[in-house]
């Protein structure tokens, strides 16, 4: 009888370590997804930023004095002129912030996508929590004028497709550029 029980007990036993190395092999398993999942997200978007960073600073180059640089702007869209090469054509590049789809929480996400003479040119991950163009003027403040604008502020919150329910951790990223053109009527 007590063989029979020392096997029950050492099976029992076992029992409770082998699910305790299932649940920190998964927990790792789940880390390790949400840090490759972090990665590709951080990656997607850094790739966007730097697109719209140098667009940005460009804005305007190598469009002739007296012409309009900035056509259009708001908070959920940009349109502006610009030239790639020195000796090619002036390009009309247009930002546009659109939903994407919706968060497990059922917030709404968004995505900017980019086009150049009305023809699709890339895009952001579809993950964006927040985004935002703000005009300043060259103090600094916001305008709707577009001839007084100098500066365009933008932000941008990444969200990431993993987290607590009802929460989705986000990175945060803004950035104030000032480009050479605009400075100038």
């Amino acid at each position: 009888m007590h063989v029979l029980w020392d096997h029950t007990n050492a099976m029992v036993i076992g029992g409770v370590v082998l699910l305790i190395l299932l649940g920190i092999q998964d927990r790792a398993r789940q880390a390790r997804t949400e840090a490759t999942l972090y990665y590709m997200a951080r990656s997607e978007a850094f790739a966007f930023i730097e697109t719209l960073e140098r667009d940005l600073l460009n804005i305007g180059s190598g469009v002739p004095t007296g012409e309009a640089k900035l056509l259009s702007a708001d908070s959920t869209h940009l349109i502006f002129r610009r030239r790639f090469e020195i000796d090619g054509p002036i390009r009309t590049i247009r930002y546009v912030c659109q939903p994407a789809r919706e968060a497990p929480e059922g917030r709404p996400l968004y995505e900017v996508r980019r086009y150049v003479d009305d023809n699709p040119a890339g895009q952001s991950p579809g993950m964006l929590a927040r985004f935002r163009f703000d005009l300043l003027d060259e103090a600094g403040q916001p305008t709707q004028d577009l001839a007084a604008v100098r500066q365009i502020r933008v932000y941008m919150a990444v969200a990431y497709p993993f987290g607590q329910r009802g929460h989705l951790p986000h990175t945060r990223w803004h950035a104030v550029y000032r480009p050479r053109a605009l400075a100038r009527p």
